[in-house]
């Protein structure tokens, strides 16, 4: 047994029914509070929307001033050299690499440095399927799929109360 491999009791029949129908209730309850929270956040938006309009109005201008400060501090560090340009507003150098990706790629390889590739692991896992390289060991592992309507799977008309709980 692997480490990280939990030990779980097995179920019968019965109690994977009893699993899935509370699963199925708690999924219903969910639906109905989202549906109850939804309706409130709409009327609090129709109560509350000038002052969401103004929000978003004053974002809107906010993001037009930070552009137009920026474009003029760089005009401004450009045409001085001054990194302060105004109180509260700074010019910083960063330092970027400007390369073609395909020379980088023979670069890092012709001068062994592999540590700075990388495998595309969801590619390669593609791949492996269809070249099987002797390397590769593809592993069938199963997934539990929950049918998104899970009260309709089990058959339920509608739900009175959470399924094993006396009334």
């Amino acid at each position: 047994m692997e480490p990280d491999d939990v030990v779980v009791e097995q179920k019968t029949g019965a109690e994977l029914r009893a699993l899935a129908e509370d699963l199925a209730f708690e999924r219903m309850v969910y639906a109905r509070v989202s549906e109850a929270l939804a309706a409130k956040k709409a009327q609090w938006e129709a109560e509350n929307a000038g002052l969401i309009a103004e929000q978003a109005q004053t974002r809107l201008r906010i993001e037009q001033l930070e552009a137009q400060l920026r474009e003029q501090a760089l005009h401004e560090y450009e045409r001085t050299g001054a990194r302060k340009p105004v109180l509260g507003v700074a010019i910083r150098l960063a330092t970027e690499a400007k390369y073609d990706p395909a020379e980088g790629l023979a670069w890092a390889v012709a001068n062994r440095h592999l540590n700075l590739l990388r495998l595309e692991t969801k590619a390669f896992e593609q791949a492996v399927k269809a070249l099987k390289p002797e390397f590769v060991t593809l592993v069938e592992r199963p997934q539990v799929t929950i049918a998104r309507d899970l009260a309709a799977a089990l058959g339920w008309q509608e739900v009175v109360s959470q399924p094993g709980m006396a009334e």
